[in-house]
């Protein structure tokens, strides 16, 4: 089963929520700082799921936004870290588990965020019934 970390509970989880930010995303200080204060303040929500021998099989982190125009509130999943293999039903258990959560927050969609470079993803996503919705695109300048 999995489960919501309280925000209290943060700081038993935040070595693995740092471990698997940074090898999503490699994440720097800075933005460490912000995404605990979100943790803290459940701006950001924590899943995780443990084993039989209470062991980290897996950890999601999730947000909730409002669109300022409709008042339409979405579920966004920020990240998803495996600590452990683990069968498409269990994957299967850990959606719809996160789905009703945005839902009893009155979300109406669920969105994941993924780079455009990692196709790999972009494939699971698209079997877990994800559409794409666009594609974002910058310059530095």
């Amino acid at each position: 089963m999995i489960i919501r970390i309280l925000p209290t509970q943060i700081p038993i989880f935040w070595e693995a929520i740092k471990f698997a930010e940074n090898k999503v995303n490699g994440t720097n200080e800075k933005t460490f700082n912000n995404l605990l204060y979100k943790l803290l303040n459940s701006k950001t929500q924590c899943f995780v799921r443990l084993d039989d021998n209470r062991q980290l099989m897996c950890l999601y982190l999730t947000e909730i936004y409002t669109n300022l125009d409709s008042g339409e509130k979405s579920i966004a999943l920020d990240l998803i870290y495996g600590f452990q293999m683990m069968s498409q039903e269990i994957w299967n258990d850990n959606e719809t588990a996160i789905i009703k959560f945005g839902k009893s927050e009155k979300c109406t969609k669920f969105y994941g965020m993924i780079k455009a470079d990692n196709k790999m993803m972009m494939q699971i996503a698209k079997g877990f019934g994800f559409k794409e919705l666009e594609t974002r695109m910058y310059k530095d300048i």
